[in-house]
């Protein structure tokens, strides 16, 4: 199986992005242009946040936006994908073993440099976009702190829910029930433990009860939020008179690698998403303290699309 490795090479100027494209063992230079405007990028927030909860008895003007910004999103990543497939030899490589053998595509470089629509891919041969076969690992290039996994049969897997609004949040069990169920119904060998309360203390409290490098993966549903350069996830609060605890991303990061975590699911809206060309997002922080590999979302979704019930039987397998 083959891994196209997309790196940054230099800090960006003026836009422009001076990468390489490793395919096996060949390398390739190339330039990259962010293919989306200002108001491209303000389309794409409409598009994945807000009309999936446009009723169809709404306007058909809604309905024209919707397959115009589709049309763009289309446009955009076949530009991008044909300033990182600019050699000849590469396109020609790639033509050769995209159906059968390409395992994954990385992104490798600044927080600026995953600014960039890469999600947006689009072979001009293809129908879909290449994210929809072929997964979309980002990689910043700060160093991997968690280096002392331990070897299991089985899969350990820690899941805290956090309902900080009560009964103005979505209900308490809508992500981890279908999850839950969807993991033993596949054919995986997975100890599950859930959190209970879903606090910070408590976590903290497990997690030193357990041996470093027991869980392989966490999945935290929970609320987040950017602001400024800080970013937050909210837990619920060990003060009955309190609904949230905000616990600053960096810090709950260093507790899972301290902890020796490897994996960090963030069942958290907007986790993913980019801010500005300088700072990083809520999973970049985590990525940025050392944790090897982050899954999360860069647009809000609906209730039902955050449930990863073949989302995550795909991730572990």
């Amino acid at each position: 199986m083959t891994t196209i490795t997309i790196r940054e090479q230099s800090n960006h100027t003026q836009n422009k992005y001076q990468a390489t494209v490793s395919f096996n063992k060949d390398e390739f230079p190339c330039t990259i242009n962010n293919p989306c405007t200002n108001e491209q990028a303000s389309d794409l927030e409409w598009y994945f946040k807000k009309y999936p909860h446009i009723s169809d008895d709404e306007d058909q003007e809604n309905e024209k936006k919707a397959k115009s910004i589709a049309a763009s999103i289309k446009e955009c990543g076949i530009q991008l994908f044909e300033q990182v497939f600019c050699n000849r030899t590469l396109t020609r490589r790639y033509d050769q073993e995209k159906r059968a053998s390409i395992q994954c595509i990385e992104i490798i470089g600044s927080p600026a440099f995953h600014s960039l629509p890469w999600e947006t891919l689009h072979d001009p041969d293809e129908s879909q976009p290449l994210a929809l076969d072929i997964p979309i690992i980002r990689q910043y290039t700060s160093a991997t702190k968690v280096l002392n996994v331990r070897q299991s049969p089985i899969i350990n897997l820690l899941i805290v829910t956090a309902r900080p609004h009560r009964e103005n949040d979505i209900d308490y069990r809508a992500i981890s029930r279908p999850l839950v169920n969807s993991l033993r119904q596949a054919s995986l060998r997975v100890n599950i433990n859930i959190l209970r309360p879903g606090t910070y203390r408590a976590l903290k409290n497990h997690l030193s009860e357990c041996q470093n490098g027991y869980y392989h993966i966490i999945h935290l549903d929970v609320h987040g939020a950017l602001e400024g350069n800080k970013s937050f996830v909210y837990l619920d609060s060990a003060e009955p008179e309190n609904r949230a605890a905000p616990i600053e991303a960096t810090q709950l990061a260093q507790l899972l690698v301290q902890h020796q975590i490897p994996i960090t699911i963030l069942n958290t809206c907007e986790s993913g998403k980019q801010v500005g060309l300088t700072e990083t997002s809520l999973s970049g922080k985590f990525m940025e303290a050392g944790m090897p590999l982050v899954l999360a979302m860069r647009y809000r979704v609906t209730v039902g699309a955050a449930t990863y019930e073949n989302l995550v039987s795909t991730f572990i397998r």
